[in-house]
């Protein structure tokens, strides 16, 4: 399950690096799972908010839960994306370049539906896209509603060619029968400080396979 929710937050963070223009902030996102009824072990492992901080040069998406908080850091100045993980009192990070976080979920497998669908969310008129894709093995279906309003210059740096090229404003992702649906509830127009993308002391850094290892 741990595995699962740290899936949807890497493609859900690739997603987001293929904004186009310059939006500097905080998009807070509401979590629900429709028509759905999580026991509560599942329930403790399922994000509770998700965050997503932008400024020129960087990129912060913080997952939080009950029982795990995973964020994911991306640098530009150094072509790096980190992993965060905080889970039973125990601190990681997965420190690994951009095109690694990329491939791990950009295959030819990835397929995009565009859509004339629109509506209008905190303001912002926006349209429909389906994706399906792969991650670690996992398919992934997500719907997601972007506005061309509101786009920031980061995707510069993503090689992830998932064809969405503005931040999402509403996502609902499908996988392994689970159904989760994130809904912005804020949008905070703002100078983000670089202080704001520091990586906090006290991790452990691992890899990847290290993680797995772990059953994480």
């Amino acid at each position: 399950m741990k595995k699962l929710s740290l899936c949807i937050l890497l493609l859900f963070s690739i997603i987001m690096l293929n904004a186009q223009e310059v939006f500097t902030g905080t998009i807070e996102y509401s979590i629900s799972f429709p028509g759905m009824e999580l026991d509560p072990m599942m329930k403790s492992y399922m994000p509770t908010s998700i965050i997503a901080t932008y400024g020129n040069d960087a990129l912060k998406i913080e997952q939080l839960s009950n029982a795990v908080s995973q964020t994911v850091i991306v640098k530009e100045e150094e072509k790096m994306t980190y992993i965060l993980l905080s889970m039973m009192g125990q601190k990681f990070m997965i420190k690994q370049p951009m095109e690694n976080t990329d491939n791990m979920l950009s295959n030819d497998s990835t397929e995009i539906e565009y859509t004339e669908e629109t509506k209008t969310i905190q303001g912002y008129e926006c349209k429909k896209c389906i994706i399906s894709t792969t991650a670690e093995g996992t398919a992934v279906t997500s719907t997601c509603y972007t506005s061309s309003q509101i786009i920031n210059p980061i995707n510069k740096l993503s090689n992830a060619n998932l064809g969405v090229d503005i931040i999402p404003l509403e996502y609902e992702v499908e996988t392994a029968g689970i159904k989760m649906l994130l809904s912005a509830k804020s949008i905070k127009k703002s100078k983000v400080k670089k202080s704001e993308f520091a990586i906090p002391d006290g991790y452990k850094e691992i890899s990847m396979e290290d993680l797995q290892n772990l059953g994480m």
